[in-house]
């Protein structure tokens, strides 16, 4: 059988379906890069690299795949953590190279390929001035990648996730179908992608809405010491149309006392500041007041990338605890999940509101009626000789958030990925995602280091 061109360090491929214990992982040496993922904690082993440009190319493969019973492994820059970008005994598929953008719709949306990065896609569109509805923090990652996920920032409060400002997918299911997609033209593959860590389809390019902006950013730093005042605040604050973000944080404790962090942050035409936007709030102090550039507050997060990498703390361990829980519990949880999390997380945990009203469907959140918040604890790398203390704290705060009706965020280290889980994140939904499966990759193609039940392979 003849191989595609874009393939590159072919060797043999076995395919673990779902349902089968873990075979014992054979690398090869050619594919040491695509391997590991950001968590740093789950060790692939991919047999061969596809790295398609069209997708064309990507139906040639996955005929291949479906013919020879081989596995495909999406992935994008390997930002995963839990291993949905870990191959093992398969074919890792790079989407980096598909690179198309297009504005339509007199430039109100923005047809994007799955491997462009968000810092491309709102560079190009300032252009037209207009900016992604709702961008994550990480301006590296992909659109494939966070859409396969969902996709959450500093705006989520009014947008929601990423996943809730796409209008059309063009999409390759594991049957090796080019299908565009959208919430009337084949619905349940367009909701079972998005959200979906890249299980039945793969996306292939997003078309996504796009929102006006305006150039300057004022940022408000305020501090609390009540844990109630900062929550109430955030929940203010959320249906106040001119606030642009909010982004809290937990500050490091003193005398056994947390302390908390709030930015708010206003788009404007002007670096005029206005004091009385503070006046109905709850705070302690004002920490700071500054404005930036749009572009200069949307990449704020790259000074923290760069001393991760600068540091070594890159090549560590990053098992990030992200969840969403709801916000009328949040004043109860969050001590309690502070006081479980082990000293070398840090501090600085986020707690983001979150707009779940146009959520798609399997961007699971708490089954209320109400907001939600994201909690995330992102250290900036574990040493070893943390691990185990590690993964002892996220089974406990596993544990704690589901029994209160939260949901875990996978973009996180999620310690557990048995069939139990799966059950209990996806409620009253768990079948409706094994039929997707079934639907759109009934040779079971699509797999990942993800879906193999309780990781087998750690790297420490």
């Amino acid at each position: 059988m003849s191989q595609p061109s874009f393939i590159t360090d072919q060797g043999q491929a076995s395919h673990p379906p779902e349902h089968r214990q873990p075979q014992k992982a054979q690398p090869n040496s050619g594919t040491t890069e695509v391997n590991q993922d950001f968590g740093h904690l789950i060790q692939g082993a991919a047999k061969t690299i596809a790295r398609p440009k069209h997708t064309a190319e990507i139906v040639r493969l996955l005929q291949m795949a479906n013919r020879a019973g081989l596995t495909i492994t999406p992935r994008g820059k390997g930002y995963s953590q839990s291993g949905q970008s870990v191959s093992v005994n398969g074919i890792t598929l790079e989407t980096i190279h598909l690179k198309q953008l297009k504005f339509i719709d007199n430039r109100d949306h923005l047809i994007c390929g799955a491997g462009v990065s968000w810092r491309t896609v709102m560079t190009m569109a300032m252009q037209a001035g207009r900016l992604p509805c709702a961008m994550p923090l990480n301006l590296n990652l992909t659109i494939g990648g966070t859409l396969s996920a969902g996709g959450v920032g500093s705006n989520s409060h009014r947008y929601g996730s990423s996943t809730a400002s796409v209008t059309a997918l063009e999409v390759v299911t594991g049957a090796a179908q080019a299908i565009t997609c959208d919430p009337t033209q084949h619905p349940d593959l367009f909701q079972a992608v998005l959200s979906g860590q890249g299980r039945c389809g793969l996306i292939t390019s997003a078309t996504l809405k796009l929102r006006p902006f305006k150039p300057q950013v004022i940022l408000y730093q305020l501090l609390y010491t009540d844990l109630g005042n900062w929550l109430a605040d955030q929940q203010r604050l959320k249906t106040n149309p001119a606030i642009s973000h909010i982004e809290g944080f937990c500050l490091g404790a003193e005398a056994d006392q947390w302390r908390y962090k709030l930015h708010i942050a206003i788009e404007q035409d002007s670096t005029a500041i206005d004091h009385t936007i503070l006046e109905p709030l709850s705070y302690d102090e004002v920490v700071q007041i500054d404005c930036h550039g749009i572009a200069e507050f949307l990449a704020r997060y790259d000074c923290r990338f760069q001393a991760m990498q600068q540091a070594g703390d890159w090549q560590l361990a990053h098992p990030w605890f992200e969840c969403f829980i709801p916000s009328s519990q949040a004043k109860q949880l969050i001590p309690k999940m502070l006081k479980i999390l082990p000293a070398c997380f840090g501090e600085g945990h986020r707690v983001i509101p979150i707009d779940t009203t146009t959520k798609t469907k399997f961007f699971m959140t708490p089954e209320l009626p109400e907001q939600s918040i994201l909690f995330a604890a992102l250290p900036t790398g574990i040493k070893p000789a943390d691990i185990s203390a590690t993964r002892q704290a996220i089974r406990e705060l596993n544990e704690l958030i589901m029994a209160a009706g939260g949901k875990r965020y996978l973009s996180g280290w999620l310690e557990t990925t048995s069939e139990g889980f799966w059950q209990q994140h996806f409620g009253a939904l768990y079948t409706d995602w094994l039929q997707v499966k079934q639907t759109y990759d009934p040779n079971q193609v699509f797999g990942s280091s993800l879906f193999r039940g309780d990781p087998a392979i750690l790297m420490c």
